[in-house]
């Protein structure tokens, strides 16, 4: 084996222990460093708290990487917040644009459904969303 940049490597393999903490969030370890380092927050949003270890250290430089490329994939949308976490397709942006409506603020991807079904709702769509929104929206397939 010949890995020409380990400091690459390495980041790769400390960021698949950074999705894990995202992705898995009831395996044992991920709650054992969520209980500690990020009690009332998420993976991406913590910071290096007080007396880190230095797998914690380690697995918190990832951070960054998974931030530039990480988004969600649409299964039912419970968890993922419309505003504020990446979902969309678009490679050079996974956010929406629209300007966040204060009344939406904890809306979820799964409230631009049909309830019960597994079809966007275009009639809400429409009206929240401009067209880049409303097109990257509506060509997400739904499982």
């Amino acid at each position: 084996m010949s890995f020409r940049d380990f400091y690459s490597f390495n980041l790769a393999m400390l960021g698949k222990q950074g999705w894990k903490l995202l992705s898995e969030p009831n395996a044992k370890i991920c709650c054992i460093y969520k209980a500690k380092y990020y009690p009332r927050g998420d993976f991406l949003n913590a910071n290096i708290g007080h007396n880190p270890s230095f797998a914690w250290r380690s697995i918190l430089a990832s951070q960054v990487v998974l931030k530039k490329g990480y988004r969600w994939r649409i299964g039912y949308g419970g968890h993922i917040n419309i505003w504020k976490d990446p979902w969309l397709r678009d490679s050079s942006n996974f956010f929406v644009e629209k300007a966040m409506i204060p009344e939406l603020h904890d809306w979820r991807v799964q409230d631009l459904m049909v309830m019960g079904s597994q079809e966007w709702d275009h009639e809400i769509i429409e009206s929240i969303f401009e067209f880049r929104d409303t097109n990257e929206i509506t060509e997400i397939p739904l499982v």
